[in-house]
């Protein structure tokens, strides 16, 4: 990011009404300051922080150099983890590792309403951040950063999620537990408040302090590190570069240029064409074969694509990424139910078994239509009341399709 031109980054602090804001100088530490709004101008370059846990974070591989072709099979190769129906979504390419494509996902509401959030307190974005990816990782390592009731844990380059400071000490061991052995972390970095956990012997805890500006501050010292394709202003939403006042001048030209290429192209035009309908034949013949191979296929686009995606998810195992679906979308609902505390968290045979105490029974029926409403579906193995609340076991598991 050039940092010659003004440069804020901006998070939210308290809500959505008073913001934490660090202006950024070349060659000096970010200034903080609190307010309403940074005193931007319109060649500022602003950078809006906002919170993983209104985005999935998720990656997939996709057999496609082109953007536009990724962009276009994204929506359905990921449509089995996702709870809404796709063109009520925004679909955001930050980055690729190990030959995966790195996907963030939110409502097209949340991106207007960030953008009108922005507008109305008179700065334009730069770039839209989830928060998670702001927080420092090493390799061979996980990152717990703890401010107040708040925590993140940060378990890769492009992993992590939000959790409540209370969920932290039963959930950390079990996370580290459905874990491969191999992909466990060798340390894991701990900032701010430190909190008890039982960690295995052969993982070292490295205590590190927060800055004096807090997380705030933590975040925006990592600014500098953060790949530029990290950026939730893309397709519809993305912002033209203040580049375009210098190229105008020689738009003239590159028409003309354009022009030029247009006519030396011209004459290959007929066999394009009659590659194109040997092309358009041989996709008829594999959609066939895919409709045969899977009847059950429905929302056909690339059924090339598709057809690989599906062999390959049949054939790899499917236990840690069940257990990982289940925790983002059951954990966010538990840690807002009023006077909950989860004691005793467990994963066997696809499903979710936890120890919880709670107000009130009717907490509990809520808890459950809650659950459901995410696509959960949640069975009481055991629930007594008593002077402190109701103490109960339940299962979490995946609706069958």
């Amino acid at each position: 990011m050039n940092l010659s031109i003004s440069s804020y980054t901006v998070i939210p602090d308290s809500g959505w009404n008073h913001f934490i804001w660090f202006s950024h100088q070349r060659g000096a530490a970010p200034k903080l300051a609190r307010g309403e709004s940074p005193p931007a101008t319109g060649q500022s370059r602003v950078v809006l922080v906002v919170p993983v846990q209104q985005l999935l974070l998720t990656d997939i591989s996709i057999p496609s150099r082109s953007r536009q072709q990724l962009l276009q099979a994204l929506p359905y190769a990921l449509e089995e983890q996702l709870c809404q129906e796709v063109e009520a979504l925004h679909f955001a390419l930050i980055g690729r590792e190990w030959q995966r494509q790195q996907v963030a996902v939110t409502s097209n509401a949340l991106m207007q309403q960030w953008l009108q959030l922005a507008e109305g307190v008179g700065f334009a974005l730069y770039r839209l951040v989830p928060d998670l990816l702001l927080l420092p990782w090493r390799e061979q390592s996980w990152s717990v950063v703890v401010e107040g009731d708040k925590g993140w844990l940060r378990t890769g380059r492009y992993r992590g999620t939000r959790l409540a400071t209370t969920q932290l000490g039963a959930l950390l061991p079990a996370l580290l537990e459905a874990e491969e052995a191999s992909q466990r972390p060798e340390k894991i970095y701990w900032y701010g408040e430190p909190i008890e956990t039982d960690l295995p012997e052969s993982i070292e805890r490295v205590e590190e302090p927060l800055p004096p500006e807090g997380v705030a501050g933590l975040m925006a010292g990592q600014l500098a590190q953060l790949p530029a394709a990290v950026n939730l202003l893309q397709g519809r939403y993305s912002r033209q570069s203040g580049w375009g006042r210098y190229l105008r001048p020689w738009r003239n030209a590159a028409l003309l240029l354009l022009t030029l290429m247009a006519l030396l192209m011209a004459d290959n035009l007929f066999k394009r064409q009659q590659l194109l309908t040997q092309e358009q034949a041989l996709q008829q013949q594999i959609e066939q074969l895919y409709r045969e191979t899977f009847p059950d296929a429905r929302n056909i686009v690339n059924a090339k694509l598709q057809m690989e995606r599906r062999l390959a998810n049949m054939q790899q195992p499917k236990a840690q990424q069940g257990f990982i679906d289940l925790m983002a979308l059951s954990m966010p609902i538990i840690a807002a139910t009023p006077g909950s505390t989860l004691t005793i968290l467990r994963y066997k045979q696809s499903a979710l078994e936890i120890d919880l105490m709670l107000e009130s029974l009717p907490t509990l029926d809520r808890l459950k239509q809650q659950l459901q409403q995410q696509g959960l579906v949640m069975s009481v193995q055991s629930a007594t009341s008593g002077r402190s609340g109701v103490n109960s076991r339940i299962v979490i598991t995946m609706a069958q399709e």
